[in-house]
This record gives C-alpha cells, structure tokens and sequence, in this order.
C-alpha cells in the first residue's frame, strides 16, 4: 500500500502542473487506466486493512499521541535517516527499539537539518520533495498507535514500523537535489553550494551513512541473543521431546519473552508442529510438565494465593464421600489462576469438580495422587462430587495460585 503513496506524489508533484484540483486532471486525463488500476488495487487493500486488522487487541489504554509523535519524530525517524541508532534497547522478543546515544541524536538532527536547508538554498521547488517522507511518517506514526496501543509508546522506537521511509527518504533526497527525467515540473539549480556541487562532500556523507548503517545493522540484538536465542530453546524443546516414550502432558504456559510473545506463544500455538508427541488435558495429573529456559521438561511449581481453610475435620484432610465442597481461606476472582489438589483414594472413581459456575469431569485414581485444573471464574470453594463413596476420597490438600518454571 505505501508504494502507491510515492507514485502518487511523483505522478501529481512532477509530472502535472497548476492547482492541486488542476494536477490531478491532467494525471486523470492522461494515465487514466493506471489510475484506475492502482486506485481500484488501493481501494481493495484498504478495505481489507479496515475489516481486519485496523482494531488493536482489546485494551482500555489511551493513546497517548505526544508519546508516540516524539518517540517516532524526535528518536527513531532522524537516527534512521543516517542510518542508526547504532544501540539498541531489548523491551521484549518481538520488541527491539532504537536507544541512540546523545551524540547520534545531534549528528542525526544537524544531517537532516543540513539537507533540508540547502535543498532549500540550491535548488528550486527542492522543499515539496520533503511532504512524502512527512506522510509517509504522519501516516506510520498513527497506525502504529492504533494498532499497537496495546504495547505503549515504547513500540514508535521500533524501526520495523517506519520501512516505507526507507523509500521515501531516498526518494525525497533524490527529488530535492536531482531533475526528473521527462518531468514537467522539476528542481533546478538556484545557487551553487559545496556540499552538493563537490563531489568529495557527497562521497564523504555516502560513506559516513554506509559505514553507520552497517555499525548499527551489526549491532542488532538479534545476532547477539547468546544462549537466549529462540533457535536453542526450540532445539532444548526438540531433544526433551526425543527423549519421551509416549506423548508428554503440557500445560499450556508460554514460552519464554525471549523467543516470543502470547498468545504465539502459548504451547498449544507453538508447539503445533509436534503433532501427537504432546497433549493438552484439561485436568492434568501426577506427571504433567512445562519447558524451562533452556527447553527442558520439568514440573511446574504454583505461587499460591489460596488454600483449603484449616483445620481440615479429619486426619486424611476433607473427606469427600460422595460430594463435598471444600472452602477456601480467601475468595477466587479473575483469570490465570490454577487449581491443585492433592487426594487419596482406595479404588479408582469419576468425578465432577466445579469453580463457582464451572464444572470440569475427571477421572481419580486409586493411592495418592496430584491433580490440577484451570481456576478460571469466581469461587470461595472447590466442590468435587459424583465420586463413588466406596473409594474413600479424601483431600490432603488444595492450593489455588498462579504456575511459575523453576
């Protein structure tokens, strides 16, 4: 789509002339099949950009629109043009933004000010070349805040969101210095100047921009992720995995910020190319596991936030028998809590366990076992029913809380 914007800007600034009404006349009378076909190829891709990626991921955030103009205006727009920022800022895996010293950002500012300047003292009608990187920017800066809201303006330091400027800066940088070929309106010479009309000023700036860019490209954390590159976790993943008879039970966590983000990076999203080496219950029990950081299957520990009121009524714990709700010392609310429960039980039996208004069915195994389940919703107890009183369940303990990777 933002190809279509520089074309548009050559076709009316440079190849018509007169009013802006009187320009688009002349484009209309004399390349009307190509404005129809890129306006109508336009037409398409902005309604399909409007239907289904325009909204951001739900989020009662503002958009704080000084933060996001000053972030993009004042920091990454200007470092980019001369090829920076040269450091880096790592907020998270999907997250790399531009973290140029205080001497980048004034030789930045000084470059952009010079060409600008003496395009302006030059050469004629030089200063229309400039409006393209500027909407170009202006039209960034403001899908960037829409659709990304969610991330805060940290997200208008990340370069990837400003590559149409790659074209657009050079494009500009052209148009304010060079004639067009076959234009109808173009710049000429107004007044010589040494840092345009000598070749040495020109070579200099071209190498100084090819050797920043190349710092600043050489520097991208990326390349310098160490033992937290995602390809060593996903490798971690792929040696665990060998190791396993039979599918491995997961709860379906996240993997770790440094590879990727929820909710990519939830297991069950990730990890779809394993296929049947790995599973999903809702009610996982005894051997279930996670990946930690380095890719390796272990148990996940639980920060608890609740657990069963003591004292218990029997030395077992909370007797089921056939149904019993056993209370919390505090209420559950919200989402992300998990529910574990430790039983015993003397022959094998279904059972019903409900949070609030949520209802889950699992099958207890005779001994002692550990079970755990999602504790979505709003409770102050766990009712386990339908359980066959013969089996003597009892509940040695019951924690809710929130799972941490050891």
């Amino acid at each position: 789509m933002f190809a279509f914007l520089p074309m548009a800007f050559v076709a009316v600034g440079y190849f018509a002339t007169g009013t802006l009404g009187q320009r688009m006349g002349q484009i209309w009378d004399e390349h009307r099949t190509a404005v129809l076909a890129l306006g109508l190829t336009a037409l398409g891709y902005l309604t399909a950009y409007l239907q289904h990626a325009w909204e951001t991921l739900p989020t009662s955030a503002a958009i704080d629109w000084s933060a996001f103009i000053s972030n993009a205006a004042v920091i990454s727009i200007p470092v980019a043009a001369v090829g920076g920022p040269d450091h880096w800022h790592v907020a998270w895996a999907a997250q790399l933004e531009a973290a140029p010293s205080g001497l980048t950002r004034i030789v930045a500012y000084a470059a952009v000010a010079t060409a600008v300047t003496v395009s302006a003292l030059a050469r004629e009608r030089a200063m229309r070349a400039w409006l393209l990187p500027l909407v170009q920017a202006a039209v960034c800066v403001v899908l960037v805040a829409k659709t990304r809201v969610l991330f805060g303006p940290g997200i208008a330091l990340d370069l990837r969101f400003y590559t149409p400027l790659a074209l657009g800066l050079a494009l500009a940088l052209g148009l304010a210095f060079l004639p067009v070929a076959g234009a109808v309106e173009s710049v000429e010479p107004r007044a010589p100047h040494w840092l345009v009309d000598r070749p040495a000023a020109v070579v200099t700036a071209l190498v100084a921009f090819a050797l920043f860019s190349w710092s600043s490209a050489a520097s991208f954390p990326l390349l310098h992720l160490g033992d937290k590159a995602p390809r060593r976790w996903f490798e971690g993943v792929q040696r665990s995995l060998a190791d396993e008879q039979g599918p491995v039970d997961l709860e379906d966590l996240t993997a770790p910020s440094s590879v990727i983000a929820p909710p990519e990076g939830l297991y069950s999203h990730l990890l779809a190319p394993y296929g049947d080496r790995i599973r999903f219950p809702v009610v996982v029990q005894d051997d279930w596991y996670v990946f930690d950081d380095a890719g390796r299957l272990v148990r996940p520990g639980l920060d608890p936030a609740r657990n069963a009121r003591v004292p218990a009524p029997a030395g077992c714990g909370y007797p089921v028998g056939a149904d019993r709700t056993i209370p919390l010392d505090g209420p559950v609310f919200g989402y992300g809590w998990r529910v574990r429960l430790t039983y015993t039980a003397k022959a094998d039996t279904g059972a019903t366990i409900t949070l609030g208004d949520v209802a889950t069915d699992a099958h207890l195994l005779g001994g002692r076992h550990v079970l755990e389940l999602p504790g979505d919703g709003q409770y102050e107890g766990v009712r386990v029913s339908g359980t066959d009183p013969a089996s003597h369940v009892c509940v040695a303990s019951l924690t809710v809380g929130t799972s941490t990777t050891p």
